[in-house]
């Protein structure tokens, strides 16, 4: 597949979701035009800001479409839940009762998800990396697919295992794997850390990693020269730009002022000299109390016209280390504090 040339990009929102506009109407287009639109991707927790996408409105928008257009073949709806797999834990969490005394901002986010997650079901078919806040080795993942018919379309042309009898052709796993055989350690790798654990057990593990992230965006708020990047997002994931307190006294309104796109070059020059002042802390900073990343697209700005835009660089950690405290927090907002 021409990946480059075949793929349409679909806009998001502000919380980096799906716009459910756009995708209306580049559907709608590519069903007048008679343009086959084999899958459609969605994606249950971006990996910078835990953007959660709808899917069953996704599904109602792709069958009501399809039906106007007599579509025969409906495109495959798949989500990359590779991230966010994890809280259909909660599907089933008592949140009136709250059993794990989780505190109530973090609560009320893991409803939020929840919510969105029990959509998970209109899925085709969805994407599980357990490696991802699974405590598993990284060999360890999974494409779970609703309808078994669906795998016809992964199917290998027989007499591409030629080298086998003729008569086993078409009837195994080898039209299914180039390697045409898969050890299944990795699958039981996963399932022995979940059953290790337990449901209430790997909910108590989450529940810690989201409200270390919480406790983080709290003292980073506190700062006074940090912008929290899709704060609603409560993942484990917490994007932040910083800005240099004697250039920007408003942090929010300097993001805002980044995310209205310019072709001005004084935009470019003054987006480039925020973007140069966080890059120097973050390498002269080392790892101190917490193992953070540098991200050159934590952020993207608004869409011009043309439907274009940049990417916002900055800084992000992920809370999925269940060894991590807020004493390690407490550390590093101290070295920034200086």
């Amino acid at each position: 597949m021409d990946i480059e040339n075949k793929t349409i990009r679909i806009q998001v929102g502000e919380n980096n979701d799906i716009d459910l506009d756009h995708l209306e109407r580049t559907l709608t287009a590519c069903f007048a035009l008679h343009h086959v639109v084999p899958t459609i991707m969605l994606t249950m927790g971006t990996t910078d800001t835990f953007g959660v996408d709808r899917v069953k409105p996704v599904v109602e928008l792709r069958d009501r479409l399809c039906e106007r257009f007599e579509v025969a073949v409906r495109p495959h709806i798949h989500v990359d839940a590779a991230i966010g797999w994890s809280m259909i834990f909660f599907l089933d969490y008592d949140f009136a009762a709250n059993p794990l005394a989780i505190n109530a901002a973090t609560l009320a986010g893991i409803e939020r998800n929840v919510s969105r997650f029990a959509e998970l079901r209109y899925a085709d078919s969805f994407t599980v990396d357990f490696q991802k806040w699974g405590y598993v080795p990284y060999t360890s993942s999974l494409v779970m697919i609703k309808e078994q018919d669906d795998l016809k379309a992964m199917e290998n042309d027989p007499e591409h295992f030629s080298y086998f009898e003729r008569d086993i052709q078409g009837q195994t796993h080898l039209q299914s794997t180039i390697e045409c055989s898969r050890g299944a350690s990795d699958l039981f790798g996963a399932y022995a850390a979940l059953n290790y654990l337990g449901v209430e057990g790997y909910r108590t593990v989450l529940a810690h990693c989201l409200q270390n992230a919480n406790y983080f965006r709290f003292r980073l708020s506190q700062l006074g020269n940090v912008k929290l990047v899709a704060q609603e997002n409560q993942g484990p994931s917490v994007g932040f730009k910083i800005y240099n307190s004697e250039w920007v006294q408003d942090p929010e309104a300097e993001f805002a002022f980044e995310l209205a796109r310019s072709s001005d070059p004084a935009y470019k020059a003054r987006l480039q000299r925020n973007t140069d002042y966080h890059r120097s802390l973050f390498k002269g900073r080392g790892k101190v109390g917490l193992y953070t990343n540098w991200v050159e697209a934590v952020a993207h700005s608004e869409y011009d016209e043309r439907g274009k835009y940049s990417y916002i660089a900055g800084e992000k950690a992920v809370f999925m280390n269940p060894a991590c405290g807020r004493e390690q927090i407490d550390a590093f907002i101290a070295h920034i504090r200086g």
